[in-house]
């Protein structure tokens, strides 16, 4: 039998025993639950919604990959560790969306100062080129701006474009939408329609395939934008901002990005 220091000294043992591992276990538990903190965290922080809206090849619900901005947006996010959706929307409620919070940023955007005021702006994803069009059978030589004013010019109606040619005095023909341009130019409506280059051709060649011959495209532009990613300044956007542009140089230094505008059948931006 034990004496009494000897039963003491392995009651002793059996406390600090089971001291050790009580810690032990609470350590484990305090370390699984810190990894799926860490993991919730960084999986709230790597879901992110953008507003789109309808202008191909751009962007559209219609087209693979949702346009070729779409793709590349979606890559470069993914290679930061984003988990990317795109919410298509009428322009004006997909601005009011990113004003009020309602979706994290808006994809595709030119640079204003209005805008500015509520969200952030990344580096260029691509360009937009705006060009006049003209009928082939009444080709217009295209010098100077000012040289324009004898004629009518389709425009969308409170674009930059239009806002840009009204301050040189031109004559304009303001529409809402630009396949209405199209459609005045190909009825000799209009003499010469300002828009971008890349979405007025794609217009032309899927609603007026037979009749593409009949429109030319005068060169050089009158004007280049940069098309920007936007998020919005109600949260923390630096960051993303910073991590998008990290993601969009990665993919233009292993060349995924020209891949995607090689697929799209793009050509590389203008500078």
């Amino acid at each position: 039998m034990l004496n009494e220091a000897q039963e003491y000294r392995t009651f002793r043992l059996g406390i600090t025993m089971g001291f050790k591992h009580l810690l032990y276990r609470s350590l484990q538990c305090f370390g699984l639950l810190l990894i799926v903190s860490v993991t919730a965290a960084s999986s709230e922080k790597s879901k992110i919604v953008l507003g789109a809206f309808e202008w191909p090849p751009y962007f559209s619900e219609k087209l693979p990959g949702g346009g070729f901005v779409t793709e590349i947006t979606y890559a470069a996010f993914a290679r930061v560790g984003y988990d990317l959706k795109v919410k298509f929307l009428p322009f004006a409620r997909m601005i009011q969306q990113v004003k009020q919070g309602e979706v994290q940023g808006a994809l595709g955007i030119f640079h204003s100062k209005q805008r500015s005021e509520f969200m952030a702006y990344s580096e260029p994803v691509y360009n937009s080129e705006v060009v006049f069009f003209c009928r082939r059978e009444k080709p217009i030589k295209v010098s100077e701006l000012e040289s324009l004013s004898q004629y009518e010019i389709g425009v969308l109606r409170g674009g930059l474009t239009a806002k840009m040619l009204a301050e040189q005095g031109l004559k304009l023909s303001p529409v809402n939408n630009i396949d209405t341009n199209l459609r005045k130019l190909l009825r000799s409506r209009v003499d010469l329609v300002a828009s971008d280059k890349l979405n007025f051709q794609y217009l032309l060649k899927q609603h007026y395939p037979l009749q593409r011959a009949e429109i030319i495209t005068l060169l050089p532009s009158i004007k280049t934008y940069g098309i920007y990613n936007t998020i919005s300044k109600k949260i923390a956007y630096q960051q993303i901002i910073a991590d998008f542009n990290r993601g969009l140089q990665l993919l233009k230094d292993d060349g995924s990005y020209l891949r995607i505008l090689q697929k799209h059948q793009v050509d590389f931006p203008l500078p």
